[in-house]
């Protein structure tokens, strides 16, 4: 994929509905190594993937390893009407890959920005996004 880093082992590929437990797991591993006040679900994960303005083949990233498990996720989901448009976006690892982070910042806010050009002319465009207060390093990337 355009722009991510070609690392041994690793594959980058949009997100698919056989993906909600593998993604579940790497929330856990999420939540295991930094200490998160919510983890998703898999009711999450299936409710994300059912909604209409969430296209997972074009809208969701996930970074795989040889074994199948997701060590990195990316997403962009936009809510676009005639008065403007809204973009949640997200992008996560464990702290020990905390060097794919940019590279998932990046995609979903390029996917961001794609998406909310669908927004008519003149109108409000934003991104959005959600990270606990403790979790300083994450937010970095963002910024």
């Amino acid at each position: 994929m355009h722009g991510l880093p070609d690392l041994p082992g690793l594959t980058w590929r949009p997100w698919s509905a056989e993906d909600v437990d593998a993604l579940v797991r790497h929330a856990g591993r999420i939540h295991a190594a930094e200490g998160l006040s919510h983890t998703p679900g898999p009711d999450m994960f299936r409710w994300l993937l059912g909604q209409r303005e969430f296209d997972p083949a074009t809208d969701g990233l996930v970074a795989v390893d040889d074994a199948g498990e997701i060590l990195g996720e990316a997403g962009a989901w936009a809510h676009v009407t005639p008065a403007g448009a809204r973009c949640f976006v997200w992008a996560d690892t464990t702290p020990d890959l905390a060097g794919l982070r940019p590279h998932l910042v990046r995609w979903a806010e390029a996917r961001a920005t794609a998406l909310l050009a669908a927004a008519p002319p003149g109108t409000d465009r934003v991104i959005r996004t959600s990270i606990e207060t403790h979790r300083t390093a994450l937010a970095e990337v963002f910024l």
